[in-house]
């Protein structure tokens, strides 16, 4: 059992990396709005004791582009931290240019999906959690106990089966996160938020111009169709391309973290706030 207060919001928070000797201590600049939950974390089970330790791991963006075709489309998305707008036959226009020859070819009323990879998102890398919100994902009981809804329970259930995971308070969270060590020069900027999810008729960010600053905006959107997951993450951006990687908390949380074997477990688990 839990008491606590998670303070989070639907933008993402930007952690501002203070450069150091040997090591950057990434602190997080939280905004007003103020949402009360947990955070859960699932895990392979060679990653389950590293995490409890509080370190994290962080894999690169294409790890998911290219997981293997069996995997559930749930888990899989071929389109992460991509831009994808789904056409528009009335409104929108697509010209074709053809590198060396002069004019172009006008297609009236078209139809399909338009998708904008950058290579910037190459530097990359996500850890990524399980949100449960106060409000919305939990039900109050007669005993004034705060238990995790049954239908969020087989949402859970379905996207990662009998995969173990780490609950923490929200506000242990925050601290954890507040103070991991970067090590040298490798890591350049970490944010973290709430995922946004998006219909691909209305995701309108298109920008030739995307720079590490603002590729955290593509970062933090995905498809409705993950809405789900509920998904809170943390995002680096770092020199090398394809990197994967473990960050540690500098601290320890007041309360100790708790260890669920699978998702059926946490219809045992309920918070008094």
């Amino acid at each position: 059992m839990f008491a606590t207060n998670f303070t989070t919001s639907g933008n993402q928070r930007n952690i501002v990396s203070e450069t150091q000797k040997n090591y950057r201590k990434a602190n997080i600049t939280l905004t007003k709005t103020r949402i009360a939950g947990f955070i859960l974390k699932f895990t392979e089970p060679n990653f389950l004791q590293s995490t409890k330790s509080n370190v994290f791991h962080f894999t690169n963006i294409n790890y998911f582009r290219k997981m293997e075709s069996e995997e559930k489309r749930g888990v899989k998305d071929p389109h992460e931290i991509m831009q994808v707008h789904a056409l528009n036959p009335e409104t929108d226009k697509v010209r074709l240019t053809f590198k060396g020859h002069p004019g172009s070819i006008e297609i009236d009323q078209p139809h399909g999906t338009f998708t904008l990879n950058y290579g910037m998102t190459n530097h990359l890398s996500i850890c990524s959690f399980v949100f449960l919100n106060i409000q919305t994902d939990f039900i109050k009981n007669s005993k004034n106990e705060f238990r995790i809804k049954s239908s969020v329970i087989t949402d859970l259930i379905d996207q990662f089966g009998n995969r173990p995971a780490i609950l923490w308070g929200g506000g242990d969270f925050k601290k954890l996160t507040s103070n991991l060590n970067v090590k040298e020069n490798t890591i350049l900027e970490v944010y973290s938020g709430l995922v946004n999810y998006y219909s691909g008729s209305n995701f309108s960010l298109f920008d030739k111009k995307i720079t590490p600053k603002n590729i955290f905006k593509i970062a933090f959107k995905k498809e409705e169709y993950f809405k789900s997951q509920r998904e809170f993450r943390l995002v680096a951006y770092t020199e090398k391309e394809n990197f994967d990687f473990d960050l540690k908390s500098t601290v320890t949380a007041e309360n100790d973290s708790l260890k669920v074997s699978n998702s059926r477990e946490l219809a045992d688990f309920y918070a008094k706030l």
